[in-house]
């Protein structure tokens, strides 16, 4: 009676201590994820009340705690009074009239013309000399500036090349601004005049967060009305004046100091979209994006696993990372990894929580990372005592921050439940949060973490996305990444791109687009890659036990 008794009560109070860690954590994430922080956008007063409530988490559990500041740049501005085209007007008349000598007019609507991201600030001033394509290709035997005098002057360069913009062309590797506006300096030109005279083209960004000038001013002629004012004699001025921008971010670290040898790093990013910007899929009035799967739920992870630091890893030191600036580009651990502190450091391993929250019935995850340690893939079994259905990815590099360390020779897991269709939407909230999920899915990393050996073997991995191929066209789904196939299931479709006009909704498998097969992610985007703007095909997909056949349009 007395071994039942103490059994029972050993297991009524492990009982009760997972019971307090799911009540722990929906009560950070209802902070996290709370109107009241407006998105945890970079530079906000939401993301450092964030911030101080991550901080105080870790001086109350670990040896040590401290913030890194780093800049998360903005878009750039353009003030419209210093960027734009001019051209010389010996004598100007309106309506009959003459209304002035020698001015400077501006060329197309106010405003209309912006800076490409590598121009150069500065003034331009010359005549202006059309090179078509400004594309010189010594292989393909073509050069736009063949017999063109272009020394001393501004280059007007269509956008497009010989062969159109897409996937397939022949000029594939000379279709970059960049190269353009290098390729027109090196002929002698001192500014450059983008314009697009082919549909299928797609203008320049007109929004960046930094420059990368190549040596002159480059600008973009939107309004095609202006395009007859392009073969005047006069004399023109290209006007470029970009103003960097930026916020402070700031990553939260906490160290678990046990005097060991090695260190492993657990991390989660904390920043959100704020209101929206760029990044967004929502289409609608401008609103809250709380971002409870993206990524409040790996930061909850990662308190949760603060809270039991003492139980985790006991041969390594422990350090805890929440990570800014994820979302712009994995800005902070970036800036970690490039730190006098890091260098100190002999790291283990790097595991990483992003977007945790949303485990479902089939209890699918996907691990990815398993490449880049020998031992990996039988840590993993051997720790799934939680009835995980495991995919795995063996890639060391992704849209999370694992990947700046993988990127410095460390062994990286990172841990997601997948994606959905509130992904980078305004309905990423914490009703849909599945609790429990979320505190076996880091007690899982917790366990692979207390299995890690201190000699484990890095290794590289053939890393998939590079034999992906570029593509111009979208179909607006948002993929299931942990569906195990064939076809790729549909976790959600974006409201006014062509996957939503021709009738495609969430829970689809596409298994065809026109006549290419996608039996996976990676075939899904080489079919991608065979289409351009405004083509119509075919996709196939699997709703139910019925096959479907829609009619899109890229």
């Amino acid at each position: 009676m007395k071994k039942w008794l103490s059994s029972l009560l050993l297991f009524v109070g492990i009982t009760a201590f997972a019971q307090n860690e799911i009540d722990l954590a929906r009560a950070d994430m209802a902070f996290l994820a709370s109107d009241e922080l407006e998105g945890r956008g970079p530079g906000t007063p939401g993301i450092a009340e964030a911030r101080d409530y991550i901080q105080e988490a870790f001086d109350y559990s670990l040896d040590s705690s401290w913030t890194q500041s780093f800049p998360i740049p903005e878009p750039m501005e353009a003030p419209a009074h210093q960027n734009g085209i001019s051209m010389f007007v010996q004598e100007l008349y309106t309506n009959g009239e003459k209304v002035g000598d020698n001015l400077w007019v501006t060329v197309g609507p106010a405003m209309s013309a912006y800076p490409v991201r590598y121009s150069s600030n500065g003034e331009a001033r010359g005549k202006l000399v059309r090179v078509g394509f400004g594309i010189t290709s010594p292989e393909m035997e073509h050069d736009d500036y063949d017999g063109v005098e272009v020394e001393g002057k501004i280059a007007v360069i269509d956008i497009s090349s010989p062969d159109g913009v897409h996937p397939h062309s022949q000029y594939l590797k000379y279709h970059g601004l960049d190269y353009r506006v290098e390729n027109a300096a090196a002929h002698g030109a001192v500014g450059v005049i983008f314009i697009k005279e082919d549909e299928t083209s797609q203008a320049p960004r007109k929004s960046f967060n930094s420059a990368l000038p190549g040596g002159i001013p480059a600008i973009y002629l939107p309004a095609t009305e202006s395009y007859e004012y392009l073969d005047s004699e006069s004399e023109f001025k290209v006007e470029v004046a970009l103003i960097p921008k930026s916020v402070e971010g700031r990553n939260v670290v906490g160290l678990l100091d046990r005097g060991k040898e090695q260190t492993l790093v657990i991390g989660a990013h904390y920043d959100h979209l704020g209101y929206g910007g760029e990044n967004s899929l929502y289409r609608g009035e401008r609103a809250i994006h709380n971002g409870a799967d993206d990524n409040a739920s790996g930061t909850t992870g990662l308190l949760h696993l603060v809270r039991i630091a003492n139980d985790i890893a006991p041969d390594f030191n422990l350090v805890f990372i929440a990570f800014s600036g994820e979302e712009r580009g994995l800005l902070g651990s970036d800036y970690f990894t490039e730190q006098p502190y890091f260098e100190s450091l002999d790291i283990v391993a790097m595991l990483n929580m992003d977007m945790i929250g949303r485990l479902d019935e089939d209890k699918a995850i996907l691990i990815s990372g398993t490449g880049t340690a020998v031992e990996w893939d039988a840590i993993i079994a051997e720790q799934n005592t939680y009835g995980f259905d495991v995919k795995s990815s063996a890639g060391g590099t992704g849209a999370s921050d694992h990947t700046s360390f993988y990127q410095k020779d460390i062994p990286v897991l990172h841990f997601f439940t997948g994606t959905h269709e509130d992904y980078h939407k305004p309905s990423d909230d914490i009703d849909k949060i599945n609790f429990e999920g979320l505190v076996n899915v880091a007690d899982y990393l917790a366990d692979i973490a207390n299995a890690i050996p201190a000699d484990i073997t890095f290794q590289r991995t053939a890393e998939e996305s590079q034999s992906t191929p570029r593509f111009n066209v979208t179909l607006g789904i948002i993929p299931d990444y942990v569906f195990g196939g064939p076809g790729v299931k549909v976790d959600g479709v974006t409201d006014g791109k062509p996957a939503s006009k021709a009738g495609l909704a969430a829970g689809d498998i596409i298994m065809k687009l026109g006549e290419y097969p996608t039996t996976d992610i990676y075939g899904y985007m080489k079919a991608l890659g065979a289409f351009q703007p405004g083509q119509t095909t075919t996709v196939t997909v699997k709703r139910g036990e019925e096959e479907l056949e829609y009619e899109l349009t890229f």
